[in-house]
């Protein structure tokens, strides 16, 4: 495996276990300790791609953000004139999609 999917490996296994984290407790309990002994990584592992547990939360919620971003970006600037009905609620579908398969992520992040 190539060293640079291997780093994009276990940062992932650091968000998803972050991500387990958060459905059980409070973010700001939440400690590096506990992610790096659920993940099965050195701290220094996890050091190598997050500063700490705040800067690990901010990249969760901005990878969201850019997801929400994107699905507008698909839509052209003048779709209320472009689109037709179908269109229109295809586009309404994903975005709902997009928030259902996150929802309880966002609903943590914001409480």
């Amino acid at each position: 495996m190539q060293k640079r999917q291997m780093y994009i490996d276990t940062q992932n296994k650091i968000i998803e276990t972050t991500l387990v984290l958060m459905k059980t407790k409070p973010i700001n309990s939440i400690k590096v300790t506990e992610i790096v002994r659920i993940a099965k990584i050195n701290r220094t592992t996890f050091y190598s791609h997050f500063q700490d547990v705040p800067a690990l939360i901010d990249f969760i919620e901005n990878t969201l953000i850019d997801e929400l971003i994107g699905c507008f970006k698909s839509v052209p600037v003048d779709w209320i004139q472009t689109y037709n009905q179908t269109q229109e609620e295809q586009f309404y579908l994903e975005f709902a999609q997009l928030i259902e398969a996150n929802f309880n992520t966002y609903q943590r992040l914001m409480s």
